[in-house]
């Protein structure tokens, strides 16, 4: 299948992407998808929106290839559209792909749909389709507890569905996708580069084409090297607020105190409101100055964090852009730093319509870079002391 032109304008409409591997892509309409294509990206859509939003579904997903295109259309980036092809994967496993023939369960939506049956009409067939009805009437292990009308419909589908399932095809579905269960998802944390021809073999067996299979591959070996030489966070900065700092007279001591009362009440070590990155630095630089701990410095750093993930998301970016952009190019972080960027400026930019999409992408990509920085405080306790160390209070 060639590749589909597609106007790019309002290119995604919705992604969410969460740890749970839960995700949804909703594109707005488009112009230029011929009729052919159109009905595929369609399917895939439903699909989607069908697997990850209706917790009672039991379908598998096979159709690797046109998830493909889908991915290449929208151009989609590699770490976002290999959590998409590991996504429909592990929920596969989820549904039973590695059990014996007899008791997988291939719903294919799309033939149901697409086919009159007498035991039930296709309004009432959609219904139980979207409730995960048709899961219980199916696999049902005694047809006995079933009503009389459900044994109909039990007896017409899976009648139906044995004549339509390919059993060679279940085959490779069900080994290639051990084969990925047994080197990836097993060893998620562990696998190594001797894993990664095997994964991708499998990929491709899959029919997840062969340029994405090896932007996936190249993708995770990324993920092994950063594993095998993770960077040490000490030191950037080799500073401690308890170094060299002299001893300050109560009256000085009280006056520096005032002014940490705008922020950061010590006594009650709890925040006035919540801070900007630059008036974090300001606080380190008055405990700095007051002699404080390193324990209390820990604590305000971690509340200053904790209140920051509470407000937008605007506020969030700048709280951490610049940490963000200091590791960058050390922790590997490059591409991820410059896809953060390039959300933030599609937001700032973006219409009320599409404000919404991009809100979540920015969040998604904020969230996930915020894992790989070092809370040590190093970085703020330097940027406190570049900032503030010759200014008088």
């Amino acid at each position: 299948m060639h590749p589909i032109k597609v106007k790019f304008g309002e290119k995604i409409k919705r992604l969410i992407i969460d740890g749970t591997k839960k995700a949804m892509y909703d594109f707005a309409r488009y112009k230029t998808v011929n009729n052919t294509d159109k009905k595929m990206l369609d399917r895939i859509i439903d699909f989607y929106y069908y697997n990850f939003y209706n917790e009672n579904h039991q379908m598998i997903f096979d159709d690797f290839d046109d998830l493909s295109v889908f991915i290449e259309c929208f151009e989609i980036p590699i770490n976002f559209s290999s959590k998409l092809i590991f996504a429909f994967i592990e929920d596969n496993i989820k549904n039973n792909i590695l059990t014996d023939a007899k008791k997988l369960l291939i719903i294919d939506k799309y033939a149901l749909l697409n086919n009159d049956f007498t035991s039930i009409s296709k309004n009432d067939l959609i219904k139980l389709l979207n409730s995960g009805e048709l899961n219980r009437i199916i696999v049902t292990d005694d047809i006995n507890k079933l009503t009389e009308e459900e044994q109909l419909i039990h007896q017409e589908i899976v009648e139906f569905m044995a004549k339509n399932n390919n059993s060679s095809d279940l085959e490779k579905l069900r080994s290639n996708t051990k084969l990925i269960k047994d080197h990836y998802f097993d060893k998620i944390d562990t696998y190594t580069l001797d894993d990664l021809p095997i994964i991708k073999e499998a990929l491709i067996n899959l029919e997840v084409a062969d340029d994405l299979s090896e932007n996936i591959i190249l993708y995770l070996q990324k993920q092994i090297t950063k594993r095998k030489a993770p960077v040490s966070y000490e030191k950037s900065f080799n500073i401690t607020i308890q170094d060299n700092v002299p001893k300050i007279s109560c009256k000085e001591y009280n006056l520096l105190n005032q002014s940490l009362k705008t922020y950061f009440d010590l006594e009650s070590m709890t925040l006035v409101r919540p801070l900007s990155i630059k008036e974090v630095y300001y606080c380190l630089y008055l405990l700095k100055k007051m002699n404080q701990k390193e324990d209390v410095i820990q604590k305000f750093m971690k509340l200053a964090r904790q209140e920051n993930n509470k407000q937008n998301v605007i506020a969030q970016y700048y709280f951490v852009i610049d940490k963000i952009e200091h590791y960058g190019a050390s922790l590997n972080l490059l591409d991820k730093v410059n896809d953060l960027k390039e959300c933030f400026h599609e937001y700032c930019t973006s219409s009320e319509e599409d404000k919404n999409t991009w809100y979540l992408l920015l969040l998604s990509s904020l969230k996930d870079l915020k894992t790989y920085l070092p809370n040590d405080g190093e970085y703020e306790k330097e940027m406190a002391k570049s900032l503030y160390n010759k200014k008088k209070v």
